[in-house]
Parts: C-alpha cells; sequence; structure tokens
C-alpha cells in the first residue's frame, strides 16, 4: 500500500461503493481536527453500522495499527522469507493489517486481485508460492465445498471477520489447511487472540491466545479491551451532523461480544444480539447459523442460504430460511437442519430473493437482509 506509516497524513479507505459524498465528507472533517495527525480511517465490517447511507467509521493511529502488527508477527513467527497472500479488501481492517505486518517484517506481499474464486486463488498461491494468508469463513466454506487441497508453501491462514465454526474447521484440516481462528476487531487495530501455530500439530479446535499487545476482562460478561492499538474515536452522523465521538472510558474499551478468560485464552461467545427468544426460550443464534453449515456441507449445498429471526406475533420470533435462486430443491437442507435442532428451533418459513445482501468481506447485511424482506413480506 503506497501511503507513509510514519507520516503525519490523515488516510481515508472507502469501499468504491460508498458515495463519494461520503469520503469528501470524512476528508473535510479530518482537515478541520487539526490535532488529528498520523490516522487512517475505514469503515467497521460487522453488522453494526451508523446512522442509515452514512457507517460507523473508525479512526485508528498509524503507531497503533503498527503495534499490532508487531505483536501478530511474533505470534506467527512472520519473517523477512514469509510472502503474504493478500485477498482482502485494502479498506477492511484485515488487509490493511497485512500491509503493517509486511512492512515491520519486510517480508513480502502477492495481491490476489481476481474476483473470488476458490480454484484461482489455489493456484495464484501455488504459482506465487504464498506462505501466509488470512481470509474469511466464507472464503474457508468455498474451499472446503471444493474439496481443493491447500498449496504446499502456505504454512498458516489467520481465519477472522466472523466465527470459524467447528465443523467446517475439521472439515478444512482435514483436507490438510492450516487454518489459525481468530477473534479481534477493527476497534483495535485487526486481531485480539488468535490461535497458536502450535496448535497445528493437532486436529481439534484449538483454543485463541490473547496477543501480548492486548489486555483483555471480561465486565458484565462482555469482553472488555485496553491497547495502545484502540481506536482513537468513532466518526458518527448525529441529530448534530457528522461528529468525532470517543467510546472508550479511561482507556478501556467494551465490545458488544460475550466471551471467556481462562487466563491467556479467550473463549468469544458471540454478540448479546445474537440471542432472541421463540415461545419464550432463548435461542443463541449463532449456534443455528453453525449448525446451517453443517447441513449445507452434509447435503453439498453451494448456494446461498441464511437464516433470519423473523418477528411473529404469537412465538415473539420464528427462525426463516433465507435463499437465492438456484437451489432449486432445499427440502434436504431443511429436513437435516430441523432434526438437529429443538422443535421451536425449526425453519417455520422459506424466502426467495433475488440477491443476499453482503459486504465486501462476505458478511452477511442482516439489517439490509431484513429490510428486502419486509418490503416483499404482504
Amino acid at each position: 500500500m503506497g501511503f507513509d506509516w510514519l507520516s503525519d497524513e490523515n488516510i481515508v479507505l472507502m469501499n468504491p461503493r460508498f458515495p463519494a459524498s461520503d469520503q469528501k465528507k470524512l476528508r473535510e472533517m479530518l482537515q478541520n481536527e487539526p490535532d488529528l495527525k498520523g490516522h487512517i480511517c475505514l469503515a467497521t465490517s460487522g453488522s453494526s453500522q451508523g446512522s442509515k447511507g452514512f457507517p460507523k467509521w473508525v479512526l485508528l493511529a498509524k503507531e497503533g495499527v503498527l503495534h499490532s502488527a508487531a505483536a501478530v508477527n511474533e505470534h506467527l513467527a512472520v519473517s523477512a522469507e514469509d510472502r503474504w497472500i493478500h485477498a482482502l479488501p485494502d479498506f477492511h481492517v484485515g488487509g490493511l493489517g497485512i500491509w503493517a505486518r509486511s512492512w515491520l517484517s519486510h517480508s513480502s506481499v502477492s495481491v490476489f486481485a481476481e474476483r473470488w474464486n476458490p480454484q484461482i486463488f489455489c493456484q495464484f498461491v501455488k504459482v506465487e508460492k504464498g506462505t501466509l494468508a488470512a481470509l474469511v469463513p466464507t472464503q474457508i466454506f468455498d474451499l472446503v465445498a471444493c474439496a481443493l487441497p491447500p498449496p504446499k508453501s502456505l504454512r498458516a491462514i489467520v481465519v477472522g471477520g466472523g466465527k470459524l465454526h467447528e465443523g467446517l474447521y475439521a472439515k478444512a484440516r482435514e483436507l490438510g489447511w492450516n487454518l489459525l481462528p481468530s477473534y479481534g476487531l477493527t476497534e483495535c487495530a485487526s486481531q485480539v487472540a488468535t490461535a497458536p501455530l502450535s496448535s497445528l500439530a493437532e486436529a481439534k479446535y484449538p483454543q485463541l491466545t490473547i496477543l501480548p499487545h492486548v489486555k483483555a476482562e471480561i465486565r458484565n460478561e462482555k469482553i472488555t479491551l485496553a491497547s495502545h492499538s484502540l481506536l482513537t474515536a468513532y466518526i458518527l452522523k448525529t441529530e448534530q451532523g457528522i461528529q468525532r465521538i470517543d467510546p472508550k472510558v479511561n482507556g478501556i474499551f467494551q465490545t458488544e461480544d460475550r466471551g471467556i478468560i481462562d487466563e491467556e485464552t479467550l473463549i468469544p461467545l458471540g454478540r448479546t444480539a445474537d440471542f432472541f427468544k421463540v415461545s419464550g426460550e432463548n435461542v443463541d443464534f449463532s449456534r443455528l447459523e453453525a449448525l446451517l453449515e453443517t447441513a449445507k456441507m452434509a447435503c453439498m449445498i453451494n448456494g446461498e442460504a441464511v437464516l433470519v429471526a423473523w418477528p411473529d406475533a404469537r412465538l415473539g420470533h420464528a427462525v426463516h430460511l433465507v435463499l437465492e435462486p438456484g437451489i432449486s430443491s432445499p427440502e434436504a437442507l431443511i429436513s437435516h437442519f430441523n432434526a438437529s435442532v429443538m422443535p421451536y428451533e425449526r425453519i417455520r418459513a422459506v424466502h426467495v430473493v433475488s440477491q443476499i445482501p453482503r459486504s465486501a468481506l462476505g458478511k452477511l447485511l442482516r439489517q439490509e437482509l431484513n429490510e428486502i424482506l419486509a418490503r416483499s413480506s404482504p
């Protein structure tokens, strides 16, 4: 990436699909903040967004990003002999992190600029002799669905941007992929806890080691973080206009994620918003998503299929399945899923939409999907 990590210049990294007016607003704001120097502004990748039409933007100090990169380099034993395969957008913190790690370690980077395709990706890694990569769970699913073996040069892939479920991890490891699940967030400049390289000696799902640049605690069942890599502030659109707001309290940032900490190990448990009630019963939506993923692999379904918790006047919520055209016979998928859940968790309705909205990283944009379903509902 062609910018100076040590300069005072402020940089805006933006998805090209965002309106040019947003970029103009951000740049004007950064120019009008004389105390703000050497920062990178990029949007969060999660489902929690700012006001409609204006994403939640995060201001990260370049120094903080490099602080995170140094910890990741140490954790992965990165050296100048390594070659990163860059298959994530630069405007995502996972893609940004690769450039910072490369700059510090003098390792090289090969950019996978093609539209995502698992076969083409594997061939690219083989030709480039890549040793490290960062991918998201949807990309791992595609590699497994195609039963692709890993290129021999690739010693590890950090998987972030969402939970890598145990069933998918096991299938990928059976094929030989060296996966390191991780937990991180834009607000902490990428990784917070990552499986160690030593975990690759075993087939079982690994524990995530808290990286040395972060102090993590559990307060009110939520993960809180202290680190030099934490965001300086959010940029949000409020009733008073576009404002810079620091969400930290005494240097501590409280996430929306639940978790357990056991000494140096972090076990993420999903977001509080992932829980909803059906007929008075608490349902963990992330668990249902993992079961749907298992059902898709068992039924050899490569098409788009996701779950939504749909408001129901009688039950509170009901589990619905959303499909894109192309899955002609979803009965097997529904039957496999329903057999693995409690009666109140079974799929009660099916919707077909022209396209399931996803971010540039392949994350489900749940709010946008709900809006599409609401418009199509009678």
